[in-house]
């Protein structure tokens, strides 16, 4: 009796044993295989995107290689320059005021814009909406400063067709790699340029300190593929599918301006900065005339945040200027003490018939013209001389609280 249950426990004990056996063997194959299946994974990326591996030390030696070339062109272009300079010499003051032109030589190109990239549509239209142009040109008839002219819709989100003839007006513009140059603090403006192509002499080392709210400039690649115009809320509020916008926005909000300058404000200085990227007559026609260059600011250097001011005169005392004072400070102050002439509590937004939000028009209105700008009384008292050429009492603010 005994003896049976002896053997009865042994041959449990044994089929226990085989279980484990079989399911250790199951699991031994399991790992075999899934290692056999992610070695020949392995192999198979060596084999088919070894090439894809090595591309970014490619691009970067083609970079370098770019680099080396544009340092060469730039100081080529240095010497011609100064020969350009000495063979005008005296001549400078026959020049044709109304081309107010130079070669457009700043941070981002070093040769003379000439060939064929950037072709200007020769139609972008929208149904059901007025063009900006026509809005900033009450007239109606075309500035002789351009000669192509953009429409869109106030939300800055406009439908545009594109013929596919390419434009007579093509342009290349050659980005310098690397840090920007310094350049000579005054330069000579040639003559017979299409004012289009006149870009402002900007100065970017002489003030390291404002330079970084707008480093988006350094990359016009990015801006290029960027929409004709911003959407409000984009500038408003930052957007991740809008580069220029978003960076516009992120530079502005360290002001904590109100949300009608931050607006404005940032339209402006995303017209200005499409155009300054990409020199064309369609960019440049997008431009109200009075965010136009005036010759100081293509003849002597300056910071870049001296382009988005928005009275002329304001600008061409600054582009000569601007060195005997605290750049830093003096933005500060620009920022804080240039207002919109807008009442308060009152929408600057308004819905189209697709119920998208745009920016109002009576709002539009008042800040693409310089009576709808105002400069508060701080900025008067401190800095007198720069306002100097300008109706100071025209363009103070007094601030009225309801």
């Amino acid at each position: 009796m005994s003896s049976t249950r002896y053997n009865a426990s042994t041959t449990s004990n044994e089929r226990k044993r085989l279980r484990d056996r079989r399911a250790q063997k199951n699991l031994r194959d399991k790992r075999e295989n899934r290692i056999r299946a992610l070695e020949e994974r392995v192999a198979h990326c060596d084999r088919h995107h070894h090439t894809e591996l090595s591309r970014p030390r490619e691009d970067q030696n083609a970079v370098d290689c770019l680099r080396r070339e544009n340092g060469i062109l730039v100081a080529r272009q240095e010497r011609l320059y100064r020969i350009i300079q000495e063979l005008q010499g005296q001549n400078s003051g026959m020049l044709d005021t109304r081309a107010m032109s130079t070669i457009p030589i700043h941070p981002y190109s070093i040769l003379p814009i000439s060939s064929n990239n950037f072709p200007i549509p020769r139609s972008l239209t929208e149904p059901r909406r007025p063009s900006i142009a026509s809005m900033l040109n009450k007239d109606g008839n075309q500035t002789s400063d351009s000669s192509a002219v953009g429409t869109t819709s106030l939300a800055g989100s406009p439908s545009y067709t594109v013929s596919s003839t390419p434009s007579p007006y093509q342009t290349t513009i050659v980005r310098i790699a690397g840090p920007p140059r310094n350049f000579s603090p005054h330069r000579v403006v040639p003559m017979n340029v299409p004012p289009w192509c006149l870009l402002p002499y900007i100065e970017f080392t002489t003030v390291p300190a404002i330079h970084q709210p707008h480093a988006w400039l350094h990359y016009p690649e990015a801006i290029n593929v960027c929409p004709p115009f911003p959407s409000p809320l984009d500038l408003l509020h930052g957007t991740k599918r809008n580069f220029l916008a978003d960076s516009i926005n992120r530079g502005l909000r360290r002001y904590n301006l109100r949300d009608p300058e931050c607006l404005a404000n940032g339209y402006l200085i995303y017209v200005v900065d499409k155009w300054r990227v990409s020199p064309n007559p369609t960019t440049y026609s997008r431009l109200p005339p009075f965010m136009r260059p005036v010759r100081a600011q293509l003849e002597y250097g300056h910071p870049v945040v001296i382009e988005y001011l928005v009275w002329p005169q304001l600008r061409r005392n600054l582009a000569t200027l601007w060195a005997n004072y605290d750049i830093v400070e003096l933005v500060d102050y620009l920022a804080c003490c240039i207002k919109v002439r807008w009442p308060w509590f009152e929408d600057i937004l308004e819905r189209d018939h697709n119920d998208h939000l745009q920016i109002s028009r009576r709002f539009f209105e008042t800040f693409t013209r310089t009576s709808g700008w105002g400069i508060t009384s701080e900025f008067i008292d401190k800095y007198p001389e720069l306002l100097e050429g300008l109706d100071v009492e025209s363009i103070r603010y007094r601030m009225d609280i309801p």
